[in-house]
């Protein structure tokens, strides 16, 4: 139950909130090159964003428990995956559809040195019919909700332990 009022918190609803503030910044900070060098500084938002929706979920809910906690961030890394996904399908199929292809020439030319012509060819044609808008979505959507899982786990763990050693007992 939520302390200020007694409506139950939906983890549901926070993580679908929390999830798209989480995309919205992740977009935001991809389209600054400054601030995304290897792409750590969006991965950085992504944990912070699935921590901030497992600790808005314990803080309103006062539920503490593990399972609860992780459940919570594996949503919350879902709905900001599916969000993903559907960004990188808009922009591979509408946007910018030629963005495929350029990605293939450069594999191509770093990969040209180090492979036999044959091999080559039969690798980026491979490539080409792999690299649809619908594969690069679904594979959006899987890296995102694995790499979230993995930060929902150890956020939880913390902000568990964290609510232990502080002797702190949810009303």
């Amino acid at each position: 139950m939520n302390k200020s009022s007694d409506i139950p918190v939906s983890s549901t609803r926070l993580a679908m909130n929390v999830g798209a503030v989480t995309a919205a910044l992740m977009l935001l900070v991809s389209f600054v090159p400054v601030l995304n060098q290897f792409g750590l500084i969006g991965i950085f938002v992504f944990a912070c964003g699935i921590c901030y929706g497992i600790r808005m979920f314990r803080k309103m809910s006062g539920v503490g428990s593990y399972g609860k906690l992780l459940a919570t961030g594996i949503r919350t890394a879902f709905y900001a995956s599916l969000i993903l996904a559907f960004v990188m399908y808009v922009t591979v199929k509408a946007i910018n559809p030629g963005i495929v292809d350029e990605y293939l020439k450069i594999c191509e030319q770093v990969l040209q040195p180090s492979m036999p012509p044959e091999m080559l060819s039969n690798y980026m044609e491979q490539c080409r019919k792999t690299f649809s808008p619908v594969f690069l979505a679904f594979g959006t959507l899987m890296l995102y909700t694995l790499t979230g899982t993995v930060a929902a786990a150890i956020c939880a763990v913390w902000l568990r332990k964290s609510s232990f050693l502080s002797n702190h007992t949810p009303e």
